[in-house]
């Protein structure tokens, strides 16, 4: 049976529940999960936004049957602020990925992400975890010219140029992107939120996300330092 997070849980007529798995031999996968919310389911309360389970489905349409399901991770129990950060995660993904469109290198670039969201790379892991969905879809992330150092700015299609006036983003923080096994100063971070909120609006075409939203709502009521 293939491994599938859950990137949304939605009730479904009196029992059932409609979901959105992201899996690793398929990609997302949208699924029924049939009395899984009847009180004697042995899947309720299994089938929550970030679990990571060992399913069986079936079915020849979009929408498949959920016909097993072995909770092999349950969620992450995070804070306020870091499940909006696993919400935004999962709009990503369910905004830019098709359906059964495999992608097996983002599905462990989303696991590591939402085990990050735990620890204190949280931040580090959104700007890694947008890049490698970037990079999957084909959003023109071409490979640098050889050389070393310089800053860079990325242009719609696909292409770098070189940014003298420094405004790019360094070659530096292109490495630590694409390898989720470094984090990112403060510095990186800066520039990577530079980099990639226009590759992000691009790809999302106009399109809103309920998460940033959410997020910007939430960091306004906060309590100033």
């Amino acid at each position: 049976m293939p491994l599938a997070y859950v990137l949304q849980s939605r009730p479904y007529r009196e029992t059932s529940a409609l979901l959105e798995l992201l899996t690793v031999d398929a990609g997302r996968i949208g699924a029924v999960a049939r009395g899984a919310r009847g009180a004697k389911s042995r899947l309720r309360g299994s089938l929550q936004p970030f679990a990571l389970l060992d399913v069986g489905l079936t079915g020849r349409g979009e929408l498949k049957t959920l016909t097993h399901a072995d909770l092999e991770s349950p969620p992450p129990v995070l804070a306020a602020e870091r499940v909006l950060f696993g919400w935004y995660l999962n709009e990503l993904v369910l905004k830019l990925l098709a359906r059964e469109d495999p992608h097996p290198r983002l599905f462990a670039a989303y696991a590591c992400a939402i085990e990050a969201l735990r620890g204190d790379e949280a931040e580090s892991a959104l700007r890694q975890f947008e890049w490698a969905l970037l990079h999957e879809i084909g959003l023109g992330l071409a490979e640098l010219p050889a050389g070393e150092g310089g800053h860079w700015a990325w242009q719609a299609g696909g292409a770098w140029r070189p940014a003298e006036d420094g405004r790019g983003v360094a070659r530096s923080t292109l490495a630590a992107l694409a390898n989720p096994a470094l984090s990112l100063d403060a510095q990186q971070r800066r520039e990577a939120r530079r980099l990639l909120k226009p590759m992000l609006d691009h790809a999302l075409g106009g399109r809103r996300l309920a998460s940033s939203q959410l997020m910007q709502a939430f960091r306004a009521r906060a309590p100033s330092a």
